[in-house]
């Protein structure tokens, strides 16, 4: 009985086969080691993503990103040029984290009040002054000369407020949004931080 040739083709890796969604903009964490890095990604998928970091990674070399919910993914490096790396994922990403901050529909937000109030952050045992430069019951935007990278903790002091706790969601140009622990009372802070010293 003739045999007929059986053409063997090399399976593509489920990242190439996976749709790419571009993430120009959006900064998580990555942590190699005990150190935690800036990355910016520039696409995502569901098993994997790349990005722009400012460390020297090795192909297979372990890591874990961080994301703005909390969500941390371990995953190798797969290459490296040109300060940029790609990632491959352990596990695949859930659906809510792909599509995070800048991608499907914007959840309404709350009103945001422009103000200039000088400020404390405490970040990892470090503390720097700060400016808020608006608020809204959720959280808040501040700047800052002290790096921050999306994922951190974050405590901030103004007026008679002390103890504001919340997280870091985004950080660009000495800029960071804040996202609040607890909700936050407008009047109240306007009140309590107009006790302390204004802002330029």
């Amino acid at each position: 009985m003739n045999r007929q040739p059986v053409l063997r083709t090399m399976g593509q890796h489920p990242a190439r086969r996976e749709a790419r969604h571009e993430q120009h903009g959006r900064a998580i964490q990555l942590l190699a080691g005990d150190q935690v890095h800036r990355f910016d990604l520039h696409n995502l998928s569901g098993f994997g993503a790349s990005g722009a970091v400012a460390v020297d990674l090795a192909a297979g070399t372990t890591i874990e990103l961080l994301f703005e919910n909390g969500h941390r993914i371990g995953g190798r490096v797969r290459w490296n040029r040109e300060a940029l790396i790609g990632v491959e994922f352990f596990t695949s990403l859930p659906m809510d984290v792909l599509h995070g901050r800048g991608q499907g529909e914007r959840v309404a937000r709350a009103p945001r009040y422009r103000v200039a109030r000088v400020a404390t952050i405490a970040v990892n045992g470090i503390t720097r002054p700060a400016t808020i430069r608006n608020v809204s019951r959720g959280g808040m935007m501040i700047e800052t000369a002290l790096p921050l990278l999306p994922g951190q903790r974050i405590e901030i002091s103004t007026g008679e407020l002390s103890g504001l706790s919340g997280q870091v969601r985004w950080s660009r140009n000495g800029r960071a949004g804040v996202q609040l622990a607890q909700p936050l009372s407008i009047d109240e802070f306007d009140a309590a931080s107009a006790r302390g010293e204004p802002a330029a």
